[in-house]
């Protein structure tokens, strides 16, 4: 491609651009006629339009919106590192490791407190918090030491063992296939109930009716439909731990095992013999927390009368 040349004699001529750098004279003065190569432009600044990556975008937000799935924090963990090997490849062209890091993090972290808390609900608390949600609204812990109810012209009061328990409220929607309760204490954040029960006794001299009756009366009772949240269900066949002997007060107490809300419970029934109608005490606690509940039982019924 010609190119046009102006010699300081004012001579104006066209060159070939192979010529470009190399001494050629001019044809009318014989001066050197400027033929070197013009600069090369600096390169252009053109601005760096890099797109965040759409992996570490959703790498994130399943980790936030599938916080405590499981499958949500896993699939945010894997997309992450996905995210993070795309933009390594597209180094120039992708951004977005913060939002892929970070999806990684909290995927990581939700999917180790989750499985925590379906194996064990109660190591975080989990367990009590969905307790509160469904009794606290109907627990009353503003109640006296002495916990008191009327039931067809008989007053029946029980010990209230600590600040912890509370005076339960029944729930006017009750399956009737249970039979309500005098009076239930409630310790929502140990998971241990105290109830009063009653039972009308066809033949008081017969203890093996009557300790037939009172274990079926417990099976069909609010506290039973209470803990295991049976809604129409019926509640499992107790075993019998314990039967100790009638006292020289007539009173008689069982320890009995069931399993109620996913969880196993230990029973400690107490009641007397040789009565027509029966007033009788029942405290329901976690097995492995029954030895600690028992004192609180026993705190309760030192106090525990039906008159």
């Amino acid at each position: 491609m010609p190119i046009s040349v102006t010699c300081q004699c004012g001579a104006r001529l066209e060159i070939d651009e192979k010529f470009l750098g190399k001494e050629i004279q001019c044809p009318d003065c014989q001066r050197p006629l400027p033929t070197k190569a013009p600069p090369t432009p600096p390169p252009l600044d053109l601005p760096d339009f890099r797109r965040i990556s759409g992996l570490a975008v959703l790498s994130l937000t399943l980790a936030l919106v599938g916080a405590f799935t499981i499958v949500g924090t896993l699939a945010a963990v894997v997309v992450g590192f996905l995210a993070l090997k795309q933009i390594a490849g597209k180094a120039g062209k992708l951004e977005g490791i913060n939002l892929a890091r970070a999806g990684i993090a909290i995927g990581i972290a939700f999917t180790v407190i989750t499985s925590a808390a379906l194996v064990s609900p109660f190591v975080f608390g989990v367990d009590q918090f969905f307790r509160e949600l469904a009794l606290a609204k109907r627990t009353d812990r503003t109640i006296k030491e002495i916990v008191s109810a009327t039931i067809m012209n008989t007053d029946i009061s029980m010990k209230r063992p600590s600040k912890a328990w509370g005076l339960y409220a029944s729930s006017a929607g009750q399956n009737s296939a249970f039979s309500s309760d005098p009076l239930i204490l409630v310790n929502i954040a140990d998971d241990s109930y105290a109830a009063c029960q009653d039972i009308d006794v066809g033949d008081p001299k017969d203890d093996d009716a009557t300790f037939k009756n009172v274990i079926d009366r417990v099976k069909k009772s609010e506290l039973i439909n209470l803990v295991g949240r049976l809604g129409r269900n019926s509640a499992p066949e107790p075993t019998i731990v314990e039967k100790k002997p009638v006292g020289a007060d007539g009173v008689q107490e069982l320890i009995v095992d069931m399993r109620l809300g996913g969880q196993d419970r230990r029973l400690l029934i107490q009641y007397k013999t040789k009565a027509i109608k029966l007033y009788f005490f029942v405290g329901c606690a976690r097995t492995s927390r029954f030895e600690r509940a028992q004192k609180d039982f026993r705190e309760a019924l030192s106090q525990f009368k039906a008159i």
